[in-house]
């Protein structure tokens, strides 16, 4: 014995909802990964920028006052 039964109407408009679930899903995975990869290449950059920035303040002094920073650290 039946309770209730389902329409092909109702059916059809059950199978678009579902596959409107399954897009909106995929499309939040798509960004969810643009903007993992945008802070992955923000990390990278900023680590490029630091050593960069690093290179010439140590070049820039003298060997002695080199060896003598070395003494403290």
């Amino acid at each position: 014995m039946t309770i209730a039964t389902i329409s092909k109407q109702g059916l059809l408009a059950l199978a678009i909802l579902v596959a409107v679930l399954w897009g909106c899903w995929l499309v939040q995975q798509h960004y969810l990964s643009q903007a993992k990869q945008n802070v992955r290449g923000a990390t990278l950059n900023i680590q490029r920028l630091q050593r960069k920035s690093r290179r010439p303040a140590a070049f820039g002094i003298g060997l002695a006052a080199a060896r003598a920073e070395r003494a403290f650290i």
